[in-house]
């Protein structure tokens, strides 16, 4: 359907996500809101029966639902019923978003290297740099203020908001979308020192036995990249280290949050979900599926399995076999943190009553002296 658009139909909608209309589908809508707050001209999303008092006494002449049976009741002209509500939201949202572009005459006000390919259909907004060497593939479109180094290659239909950074020579696959202020290919942070120091002798001891101090850092320099799939999603904000020799790599259909930060060598699986605040330290191995909930850490050198999900917060410091659900810091199996927690809770209780049995029993020593 066209973004461009402002304005559908009640049947154009249900007839482009294979839904059924019912009612007046010649409907006009402009678009979509909550059944508590939609006006006359807005599609209600009203996905369950909760929403029916709203519905009823709302303003909305049209909603999406999951059922057909006493619609009428719902004091509506139309409606649209699908099957599928958590797809639904998405083809449906989809058809009201506004599109990203830029009339390519705002060309003239970013630098361009004359090595760079630019396809057909791609714009490009102020104030860019687009470095020697870069390929963008058919129909990318390039914020304002965006930087992308020389050597890198982009896919057909990228989308790259205001603000990002591309190091060079990134690869990264067709229908990507990286919002605002996110940087792809810094530096990783990597520094050693001539001799074996304090950071040593904690890994080895676990602090036991630490006495020496760390000398002067040197600099270990990035000459990797950064691998990117397809249709991979990058919220704002968020960093992404090249690799120190070799690549940093992001599976197909992974979708990042922001305030990610993904070290050097740290290689995702396809279908990833890594939500706000995940850092994973570097030359980890994160397989597919894994879902990371939001402020997870992954120490460096760690392997996580496909499919493996881990709550808010863990912090995963050995590796995580596939399909393993873990929770807490450090990383366990969601039901023992669970049960931990709750042991936990009890320990106050558990102070007093040994409190209490203590000075029973001192009293009971006393009486016998």
């Amino acid at each position: 359907m066209d973004l461009s658009r402002t304005k559908f139909s009640i049947g154009e909608i249900a007839s482009s996500i294979g839904a059924k209309a019912l009612g007046n589908t010649d409907l006009t809508i402009t678009g979509v809101a909550s059944p508590k707050l939609a006006g006359e001209n807005d599609l209600a999303l009203a996905f369950n029966d909760r929403f029916r008092p709203d519905l009823i006494l709302g303003r909305a002449q049209a909603a999406v639902l999951c059922y057909e049976d006493d619609w009428e009741s719902l004091n509506l002209k139309a409606v649209i019923i699908i099957n599928n509500p958590r797809l639904g939201l998405s083809q449906i949202t989809g058809h009201f978003r506004k599109p990203y572009s830029y009339s390519e005459d705002l060309r003239a006000h970013s630098l361009i290297s004359d090595k760079a390919v630019i396809g057909k259909g791609s714009s490009i907004g102020p104030f860019s740099y687009i470095g020697p060497g870069v390929q963008l593939g058919v129909g990318c479109i390039i914020g304002s203020h965006v930087s992308i180094d020389e050597g890198t290659t982009i896919g057909k239909n990228g989308v790259i908001l205001s603000g990002a950074r591309i190091g060079p020579n990134t690869i990264i696959g067709k229908n990507f979308i990286c919002h605002h202020n996110t940087v792809i290919g810094c530096d990783g942070y990597s520094y050693d020192t001539a001799k074996a120091g304090a950071v040593e002798q904690v890994k080895e001891t676990l602090g036991s036995h630490v006495n020496q101090t760390q000398s002067k850092y040197a600099k270990v320099y990035s000459l990797g990249n950064v691998r990117i799939g397809d249709d991979v999603e990058i919220g704002a904000c968020t960093a992404i280290d090249r690799g120190t020799i070799d690549s940093t790599v992001i599976g197909d259909r992974t979708k990042i949050d922001n305030l990610v930060h993904i070290a050097h060598n740290v290689r995702v699986g396809d279908d990833c979900l890594l939500c706000g605040q995940v850092g994973i330290a570097g030359s980890s191995e994160i397989g597919d599926r894994v879902i990371f909930a939001g402020q997870t850490g992954v120490k460096d050198h760690i392997k996580v399995g496909n499919d493996v999900i881990a709550g808010g917060a863990t912090k995963i410091y050995s590796n995580v076999p596939k399909g393993r659900i873990v929770m807490g810091s450090p990383a366990v199996e969601m039901q023992k943190n669970i049960a931990t927690y709750k042991a936990t809770r009890k320990l106050p209780k558990l102070f007093d009553k040994v409190s209490e049995l203590e000075r029973i029993l001192s009293d009971l020593t006393k009486k016998r002296e």
